[in-house]
């Protein structure tokens, strides 16, 4: 995933970017940094930038752009990113797109200046190893004092009023007309101030349309939506799990069907074959191909196994709300429906029976179960539709 971090300072960019790496397993990337790393090492474009800074000059944005490309490059990419810090103006955004450099969402944090005045008042700093403090959110075990070096904390000159004001006043005018110029490529995701990412994390599923819990806990012959409970499970039953989170303002959602101990080969080849019969659906998954083509893959490979896929039950969009448009059906011909474009969020998920296709709802109004008492599969996750291979946002289960 390709992810630019707008918003003020202050707004809490690198703080959200730590967390976000940490989670998707991709570089951090802030422009000072990379900047200071490529002075460090010595490479061309970074002794050009020097050439400029010695000179008391701004590095020009080409300088910078030849930078972040360099950076881009480098092995720790190859799956993805977050940008912090750039662009910072229309031009620079313009360039990067003119240099190649594409982007699958831009979230902008909205913070109020309001909220970050009384955010950036209250930053300290080590005089001497730089550890960095709030006398609210991260207060020192002693007022005034370092809990690593012992060393005197102090107020950056960054973070003093009027300093913030100032380049609140800049942000406002250089920076947020990059939210209008990335909307209008459809990939402007603006989250409102929520505090933490762990703060905003919720189950999707909890009080979802009135359903009981946090996760759907299906067993044998229950298809989906089975409800959690006191039963107790035994050797050589297969049980499936979806569950949803809610992280950022965003859901993600995904299940997979596991083996309880030794189980029969029969309900082994259905697992695996609900399993791939989802990697052969989002083989199907790229820009300018139609909704149809996905569902047609999976229910071509399934039948081919000698199952059933469901088709009262489908998968869906998937984004700030649960379910989005538009379905993915598990069956069908290809060819039709929606056309995929680059940054559709959707949630591919076959739900095969062992025997016929037929279901059955159950009398608390959730649990469906397939209608001849054979057992049953399901396997899903959230994807993203990007200009090639498509990228899966929730981890795909063993």
């Amino acid at each position: 995933m390709k992810l630019i971090l707008l918003g003020a300072p202050g707004a809490g960019k690198g703080t959200q970017a730590a967390v976000i790496s940490r989670e998707l397993g991709i570089p951090a990337i802030s422009t000072g940094n990379i900047l200071r790393a490529a002075i460090q090492e010595g490479t061309p474009t970074g002794m050009k930038a020097k050439t400029y800074m010695d000179e008391g000059h701004l590095v020009p944005d080409e300088v910078i752009i030849g930078i972040i490309k360099e950076r881009l490059a480098e092995p720790d990419c190859e799956k993805g990113y977050i940008l912090d810090g750039v662009p910072r103006t229309i031009a620079q955004a313009e360039a990067l797109e003119e240099a190649g450099i594409k982007f699958d969402h831009v979230v902008s944090m909205e913070v109020a200046d309001a909220t970050i005045m009384e955010r950036m008042s209250g930053r300290r700093v080590c005089s001497k190893c730089g550890a960095s403090y709030h006398v609210v959110a991260v207060p020192p075990k002693v007022e005034g004092v370092c809990d690593v070096c012992g060393g005197e904390l102090v107020v950056r000159k960054d973070d003093k009023p009027e300093t913030v004001q100032n380049r609140l006043a800049v942000y406002h005018r250089e920076t947020e007309p990059l939210k209008d110029f990335y909307h209008e490529r459809g990939i402007l995701y603006p989250v409102e101030d929520m505090g933490s990412v762990e703060a905003t994390s919720e189950p999707s599923f909890l009080n979802y349309n009135g359903y009981p819990a946090s996760v759907c806990v299906s067993v044998n012959d229950e298809i989906i939506h089975g409800i959690p409970g006191p039963r107790v499970l035994k050797e050589g039953d297969i049980v499936s799990v979806d569950v949803g989170a809610y992280i950022g303002g965003f859901h993600g959602d995904c299940a997979a069907t596991y083996a309880c101990g030794k189980i029969s080969d029969e309900a082994q080849r259905l697992i695996d074959v609900t399993r791939q019969s989802f990697f052969e659906g989002i083989a199907q998954a790229r820009e300018g191909n139609r909704i149809s083509d996905i569902s047609h893959a999976v229910q071509a490979y399934v039948e081919a196994n000698g199952f059933s896929v469901v088709r009262e039950y489908v998968g869906h969009g998937v984004g700030r709300n649960m379910h989005e448009a538009p379905e993915i059906p598990n069956y069908g011909a290809p060819g039709h429906g929606p056309k995929l474009i680059r940054g559709m969020t959707i949630a591919v998920e076959p739900m095969v029976n062992a025997g016929t296709a037929a279901i059955r709802q159950m009398s608390d109004g959730w649990t469906v179960k397939t209608r001849d008492g054979k057992y049953a599969a399901h396997y899903e996750n959230t994807i993203l539709v990007t200009d090639g291979e498509p990228e899966i946002l929730t981890a795909p289960a063993p």
